[in-house]
């Protein structure tokens, strides 16, 4: 099945009918309920010839000096501007001490005020630009500590996170939901699927192919740019990769490419998998192909310092919008992940 032009508009219908879904899936949130503790200002960045918009999240009263406090940028996912699940990681985040930028990517809304970030969408491309741009203005703030930062991204946010991270190496921690490594291998399964998800997976396969400007057969460097997975090897921070195993929009074997390629660089993956209720299950069952092990001991070569932390958790039959309870404990493992990570002692320069 070939979704054509003359089939956009009820298309547009199915896709607005089936966001409202997602959005009553995922629960009501209260834009207008802030944490207290908590103060929320937009953030105005110029990257090139663009003005970017941002919420700013921080937490209040501002501590004294000297003292300075971790920061994480938490990118959204979708391409309709900062919604709702990262806005509420972004307050806890917030409300634990840790100061955080939220983008409105280019071309999107940001909701604190409705205003739209120049330039268009590009799906994992010049979103990074501006998430770069984030990372490197709250490191000139002499309120956060530089060494203490790090990201959080879902979906599209994730892809974008880890390119981020791999152009970024001094970043923290890292923490992807559902996130998409290989652009072409996505592109391919939406096309082979395009009725699944109420017909969501065809229009989401155009969108990339409008956003990119072309097919990967068109434009193969493209492709392979909006693919984190082709280079690994330059994430050098702690990793968590959360993924539902019934993803019918980013399957889960993207996930799976992303863990195998980070073993294949020396790093111990643990793997763990929630059950529908959000809970621990006793045995592991990896839907991988080839499965990976619950766990792999590093040879006696390897330190913490040459094979950070690296995690796996699986959501047991969840799709790509989490159900409550499993959303609920993967939001938890993820923020204290960023905490246990963000506010460990600094590694001191070892002695010239």
């Amino acid at each position: 099945m070939r979704v054509v032009p003359g089939c956009l508009a009820c298309l547009g219908v199915v896709r607005l009918l089936l966001l409202m879904g997602l959005w009553f899936a995922a629960g009501c949130y209260r834009w207008s309920v802030l944490p207290q503790g908590v103060v929320e200002r937009p953030l105005d960045l110029q990257v090139g010839k663009l003005l970017q918009h941002y919420t700013l999240l921080s937490p209040s009263p501002p501590l004294p000096q000297p003292i300075r406090r971790p920061a994480v940028v938490v990118l959204h996912s979708g391409f309709d501007g900062d919604e709702s699940s990262a806005a509420e990681l972004g307050r806890r985040l917030a409300s634990q001490g840790v100061t955080v930028v939220l983008p409105a990517y280019r071309g999107e809304v940001r909701k604190l005020d409705g205003k739209r970030s120049e330039g268009e969408i590009e799906f994992c491309h010049g979103e990074v630009h501006d998430a770069l741009a984030a990372v490197a203005w709250l490191r000139q703030q002499p309120g956060i500590d530089p060494h203490r930062v790090g990201a959080i991204g879902a979906s599209h946010g994730g892809c974008i996170a880890l390119v981020l991270g791999e152009r970024d190496p001094q970043l923290r921690a890292l923490v992807t939901l559902s996130a998409p490594v290989a652009a072409e291998p996505l592109l391919r399964y939406l096309q082979e699927r395009p009725a699944e998800t109420f017909f969501y997976n065809g229009i989401l396969g155009e969108q990339l192919t409008s956003y990119i400007k072309g097919s990967p057969d068109e434009l193969p460097q493209a492709y392979r740019d909006r693919s984190p997975l082709f280079q690994v090897e330059r994430l050098k921070m702690p990793i968590l990769i959360i993924h539902g195993t019934a993803d019918s929009i980013v399957p889960v074997a993207q996930s799976c490419f992303l863990a195998q390629a980070l073993r294949a660089t020396g790093r111990t993956v643990s793997v763990t998998t929630l059950d529908s209720a959000g809970r621990p299950t006793q045995d592991v069952v990896s839907p991988c192909t080839p499965p990976l092990p619950t766990s792999n001991r590093p040879s006696a070569a390897t330190t913490p310092k040459t094979a950070p932390r690296t995690e796996l958790l699986f959501l047991e039959q969840q799709n790509h919008i989490y159900g409550t309870k499993p959303r609920k404990a993967a939001h938890e493992r993820a923020l204290q992940f960023l905490l246990t990570e963000l506010f460990e002692p600094t590694p001191q320069a070892a002695p010239q």
